[in-house]
């Protein structure tokens, strides 16, 4: 799991399932999670969410039945396209 801050990614990413379920845990501990559906993004599934007073688009990295990456979209610029 990388983030995406300002155009640059993360030199280092969250690695292992341990430690990308306890982050995602401390995610939806903090944030208030709102209305959930799925969308079409870059021709695949994603999750469109609310979160608080901004929206996010989640992406998943499927190959051979296993998660090999967490894909998340929080640039209001790059959402523009998506309906609400």
């Amino acid at each position: 799991m990388r983030g995406l801050v300002a155009g640059v990614t993360g030199a280092t990413g969250v690695i292992g399932r341990a430690k990308v379920l306890a982050f995602i845990t401390g995610l939806l501990n903090r944030y208030a999670i709102g209305a959930t559906r799925v969308v079409d993004a870059n021709g695949a599934p994603a999750l469109f969410t609310s979160l608080d007073d901004r929206s996010q688009i989640t992406m998943l990295d499927v190959r051979d039945g296993r998660i090999h990456g967490i894909y998340a979209v929080l640039n209001p610029d790059k959402l523009g396209h998506v309906p609400a």
